[in-house]
């Protein structure tokens, strides 16, 4: 019989929910902002996460600089079709399910555009990290600071 490590799991699950928690509070930012769900907001998410993968996978730019282009080109991204799409419906009296459909299919345009660009099959980082253990933990630096971040 296997033993299960219930410390390990339940750090590991706190990592992982912390992930979850920066996506909803992003999602809970941007209808605070602009009054309506923005449905592409995982796609948001994918597009920088890709972005990530581009600069420290493909480009061999390491981990770092992948998080800070990520980052400013997302958030360039998010700002013009925000720009370029919300602004000028809502100004123009477009209704919140006016807005809804635009961001349903902005999030469709931006998922298969990625799958386009990338691939449909699973990326993966390959950056290691340095771990320590604190009793029964193992605890990398990625989850550490991850955790403390939040």
């Amino acid at each position: 019989m296997v033993e299960v490590n219930w410390a390990q799991v339940f750090f590991n699950s706190a990592v992982t929910g912390n992930l979850y928690l920066i996506g909803a509070v992003g999602l809970t930012l941007t209808y605070g902002l602009s009054r309506f769900p923005n449905f592409a907001h995982a796609e948001f998410i994918s597009l920088g996460a890709f972005i990530g993968y581009l600069v420290a996978e493909q480009l061999g730019l390491g981990f770092l600089a992948a998080l800070v282009v990520a980052f400013l080109v997302t958030g360039t991204i998010g700002v013009l079709c925000y720009c370029g799409i919300f602004q000028p419906l809502a100004e123009g009296g477009a209704s919140i399910i006016h807005l809804m459909v635009a961001s349903i299919a902005l999030g469709f345009v931006l998922r298969y555009s990625l799958g386009a660009l990338w691939g449909w099959k699973p990326s993966y980082f390959t950056t290691t990290w340095s771990s320590f253990e604190i009793g029964p933990l193992r605890v990398t630096g990625y989850g550490c600071g991850l955790s403390l971040l939040l």
